[in-house]
């Protein structure tokens, strides 16, 4: 599992008990047959292994929804004019994804700007919620079954 993304390793879990059907130990470091790897430590990784499964389509293709993957939560109310100002940040963000390429590091293995231009959808519609309250159901029935292991 990777140590960087608990939704990830959770979003694992699930597929491979609910859509593959595998019963399998699941470790966090260690030798293992497979792995889970976010973000850019993907970056130029797909040749170098026999198979790679991109999780966020397996979940759609298992489910019929999207994946959200990561989302911006707060656990108390917030000042109104943080919320305004964050808002007012991150719409300049996602409609400007590119302006931020000049100042990663060259990968030849990988297309930044095809990344963030076709493979990230940042609204949080409908269906990403629909979706975010099945894979919470989802993981709420591995943590029972991890606590009744124990």
């Amino acid at each position: 599992m990777d140590h960087q993304s608990r939704t990830s390793n959770g979003l694992a879990r699930i597929l491979l008990k609910h859509y593959w059907k595998k019963d399998v130990k699941v470790v966090m470091e260690g030798d293992a047959d497979a792995w889970v790897l976010i973000g850019d430590r993907t970056f130029g990784q797909k040749d170098k292994v026999p198979y790679v499964y991109d999780l966020g389509e397996v979940w759609k293709e298992f489910t019929g929804l999207p994946f959200a993957f990561a989302v911006w939560v707060a656990n108390k109310k917030l000042p109104e004019n943080f919320i305004n100002d964050f808002n007012e940040a991150l719409k300049i963000g996602v409609s400007n994804p590119t302006v931020i390429i000049p100042e990663l590091p060259e990968n030849p293995d990988f297309n930044y700007e095809k990344y963030l231009t076709n493979y990230l959808d940042y609204p949080l519609d409908i269906k990403k919620r629909e979706a975010i309250q099945r894979y919470l159901q989802y993981y709420r029935e591995l943590e029972e079954i991890d606590f009744k292991g124990v």
